[in-house]
């Protein structure tokens, strides 16, 4: 009636509307705890490994210089050393510049050769990273061989691969590891197509075929890993090797296990994020690792024939986020203990310049990129035309995931899952547009998941089904006809 007064509000009714963003921040607020529980283990296990004894370290690094293995060139392009020893290099630097345990566990000290100033050799060139490694390892007294302003403490990352090299430089020479991670990294891959296949087998005898096409599709991906990502150059990378490793056996783990539900997914969706942060986030597990969440995802919804929700895929994406955000947040809190505020404004300050410093076009990054990329195909000359394949593939199935009318739902949103796991790798060279075009190096391994995914998701797309499982969207959806 007009004029009459509105009915009142029963208690606490106003504030209804802000019970999803209450849970939404509280969901956050778990996801990032998770990433950062995950970092202060490994910033523990760093630190234990600080009062492991120098000097055995010491003399399997003098081994390594007397076999070859740690030489004074930072990038040898070999086979055996790898080609990335400058990073190699840094980590031998943290092991001699010791400070106390938690310093040296959460700033280890390293000394760049072009920063404040250039270090010139006496021929006045500037002198190779892997040469002021060798002369720490040969001296007595490593933090004294060059002025103080030199030393500078690394700080922006958590360097989690520095917890094998600390427990294996103590007991082998860096031949030893490189040939244990190397063996490791194709161990993994092996054992992961292997079982895949294995399954595909049985598939095909007894199951429907939405099944076999995702283990086909499971084999596929490490099958691309094995053969794109340049592990014959960086398996045997005393950084990378240890990232590979966790990559591979967070695959094998996602595409091995049944497809969790819920907060069990979320929780160790965000799990993986915290870990990719610790083992280099920057160049190239964290995207990896969130294209795995999302691909695995994908193939498990197909095989299961139940529609993926936008919803789950954007939960899976921020949880793992936020897992590497509260890694992030924990690793800044920890480098505050021993540098002070300073630490916030260094880590903010790094990683604005690795997303856009120089303002690198996106152009010049996909140049330098194409200009790598026979870092990634063991030595094989038309990996070009590989990637380009892999692209078209990739675009026919966007392609027929939009225009396809008649695709059922359950299938339509796991070619789009499965795209979207792709579409990670290129945002993320857009994103870090600077630290891609600078190290396109090993930047350019990230292909190997486009490569591998874009003619799994276009299998997706086209692969004949019963009319069973795939006569109309508005019939098959798994969870209910379409609405």
């Amino acid at each position: 009636m007009a004029g009459s007064r509105p009915k009142a509000l029963s208690p606490g009714s106003e504030r209804r509307p802000k019970l999803p963003l209450r849970q939404g921040l509280s969901w956050s607020a778990g996801m990032a705890a998770v990433g950062a529980a995950v970092t202060a283990i490994l910033l523990l296990l760093i630190l234990a490994t600080e009062y492991l004894p120098a000097e055995p370290m010491r003399q399997n690094l003098r081994q390594s210089i007397a076999e070859g293995s740690l030489q004074s060139e930072d990038w040898p392009r070999d086979r055996t050393l790898g080609v990335n020893q400058y990073n190699d290099c840094l980590l031998v630097m943290m092991a001699r510049f010791r400070q106390s345990p938690w310093s040296s566990a959460v700033s280890p000290l390293v000394v760049f050769n072009d920063y404040p100033q250039p270090l010139l050799d006496p021929q006045g060139k500037v002198r190779q990273e892997c040469s002021i490694a060798v002369d720490a390892v040969q001296s007595d007294h490593p933090r004294e061989m060059l002025p103080r302003a030199y030393y500078l403490p690394y700080d922006r990352y958590v360097h989690g691969y520095r917890i094998p090299f600390h427990v294996l430089i103590s007991v082998g020479s860096l031949a030893d590891i490189r040939f244990l991670y190397r063996v490791l990294v194709v161990g993994l891959l092996l054992l992961v197509i292997v079982a895949h296949l294995s399954r595909l087998y049985r598939s095909c005898r007894c199951s429907t075929p939405a099944e076999w096409v995702s283990h086909a599709g499971f084999a596929v991906i490490p099958a691309s890993i094995l053969l794109f990502s340049g592990i014959d150059y960086y398996a045997q990378s005393l950084t990378h090797g240890p990232s590979d490793i966790l990559l591979i056996a967070a695959y094998a783990w996602l595409s091995l296990r049944p497809l969790p539900q819920g907060l069990e997914a979320d929780l160790r969706t965000a799990m993986l994020g915290g870990l990719a942060f610790g083992f280099e986030f920057l160049h190239g597990t964290l995207p990896v690792m969130l294209a795995m969440v999302l691909g695995c995802t994908a193939l498990h919804s197909f095989r299961l024939h139940t529609a993926i929700s936008s919803l789950e895929v954007t939960r899976s994406v921020a949880a793992c986020i936020a897992g590497a955000t509260g890694a992030a947040l924990a690793k800044i809190l920890a480098a505050m203990t021993a540098l002070g505020p300073t630490a916030i404004a260094a880590f903010l300050g790094q990683l604005t310049y690795r997303m856009g410093g120089e303002d690198y076009l996106l152009s010049e990054v996909v140049a330098r990129l194409q200009s790598s990329l026979h870092m990634i195909a063991w030595g094989v000359a038309p990996i070009g035309q590989l990637a380009v394949v892999a692209g078209i593939m990739s675009a026919l199935a966007a392609l027929l995931a939009a225009l396809f009318g008649k695709m059922a739902r359950w299938r339509r949103m796991a070619v789009i899952t499965a795209l979207l796991s792709i579409g990670v790798i290129f945002t993320w060279y857009a994103l870090f547009r600077n630290h891609t075009a600078i190290h396109a190096l090993f930047m350019v391994r990230m292909l190997a998941w486009p490569i591998g995914m874009g003619p799994v998701a276009l299998l997706l797309a086209v692969m004949p089904l019963p009319a069973a499982l795939d006569p109309h969207a508005a019939t098959n959806d798994a969870r209910g006809p379409a609405r």
